[in-house]
């Protein structure tokens, strides 16, 4: 089966999911993939690098070259045909949608490729910018032949709030995404209390005020912890009030080849969501070892087994949260039994799983 994988973003974890789709399909007879990625694309560099056949795409980078570069999509729906008819291209897998997405959709089809759209939210989070286009975004979803989602939160959530037949509609699992290529990389972490931390970007919906608040009272409490909340956007006053709790912030884009490393110095993530779909970077810390603290909210619920690979606590309970901490501070057996059930949940999460059951639907 021939397969393009398409991925025309410029920053965020889709660049690692297809180099992990490259490596995956070196491991599958019969299965040939091309990508498709934009030249601005953060990892652009490493995707050529693999060898594997690329559709290189020139997109923008702010609203002046936007303008431009759209006016030149006619050209670029033609390029894309002629280049799925030209190598027989039999599927296009979307691994995340584009603005430019549901202007270039139906070339797909025209080409004869069947289209598959990876759908990560089916509504905006709150105070999230990029919910502004989310609508518009799920109209290429609205035009594929399957729609895979990563939860089955996600699944149930487009059944219910868009035209989407509910039989096109697959919900499968976020897959690993393997930053550290030598694999899990739990031996740097050091010695000495425990290390948490918060990673991502900085939105109110991901539960910063809850975190601090818990912190606080680990403080309080007089239990030796370390705390890193590392990411980028705008924390306003809690910068001051997570530094009081003696929180080390870092507000700044974390490039790809940071991930790993950042992972492995630490023993426990954590993600005090108050509403989620599911999150990308739980599969990035599983891949190197490092089990979970999340809230028992939409698909963090489907993520994470409470007691196996990470513990669950309810949406916005500061004082559940900083017991869940607290616990994992004072008993290192179970942060051990907790990174074992992480190892063994990664097999069923590898990319080579969650290809194999993409190409069977």
């Amino acid at each position: 089966m021939r397969v393009l994988f398409l991925f025309w973003g410029r920053r965020g974890a889709m660049s690692q999911h297809l180099l992990d789709i490259g490596a995956a399909a070196r491991e599958l007879p019969g299965l040939e993939v091309h990508f498709s990625v934009s030249t601005g694309c953060e990892q652009f560099q490493e995707i050529a690098a693999t060898g594997l056949p690329l559709f290189a795409v020139d997109t923008f980078s702010g609203p002046l070259s936007l303008m431009g570069r759209t006016l030149m999509l006619p050209g670029l729906r033609r390029r894309l045909a002629r280049y799925i008819r030209e190598n027989r291209i039999e599927r296009v897998v979307v691994a995340m949608s584009h603005v430019w997405g549901p202007l270039v959709a139906s070339a797909v089809r025209d080409a004869g490729a069947k289209l598959t759209v990876v759908v990560h939210d089916a509504e905006g989070h709150p105070g999230d910018p990029t919910g502004v286009v989310a609508r518009w975004l799920l109209r290429e979803a609205r035009q594929a032949d399957l729609v895979v989602t990563w939860s089955r939160h996600v699944a149930e959530r487009l059944a219910a709030t868009t035209p989407i037949p509910r039989e096109r509609i697959r919900p499968l699992f976020h897959p690993l995404l393997n930053y550290a290529a030598d694999g899990p990389a739990a031996a740097a972490r050091g010695a000495g209390p425990c290390q948490f931390l918060f990673f991502g970007r900085l939105l109110a919906y991901k539960g910063l005020a809850v975190l601090a608040a818990a912190a606080e009272m680990l403080r309080a409490w007089g239990v030796p912890f370390r705390l890193a909340v590392v990411g980028d956007g705008d924390l306003g006053p809690l910068a001051d009030r997570l530094a009081a709790a003696g929180a080390e912030v870092e507000n700044r884009w974390v490039a790809s080849g940071e991930i790993a490393g950042l992972l492995a110095r630490h023993d426990v993530l954590v993600l005090p969501y108050l509403e989620a779909s599911q999150s990308g970077v739980v599969p990035a810390a599983w891949a190197v070892g490092c089990p979970v603290i999340a809230s028992r909210v939409s698909g963090l619920a489907e993520q994470v087994t409470d007691g196996v690979n990470g513990l669950l606590v309810p949406p916005g309970d500061a004082a559940a949260l900083a017991q869940a901490m607290r616990r994992l501070c004072e008993d290192a057996d179970l942060r051990r039994r907790l990174a074992d059930g992480v190892a063994a949940t990664r097999d069923s999460l590898s990319v080579r799983s969650y290809l194999r059951a993409l190409l069977e639907m």
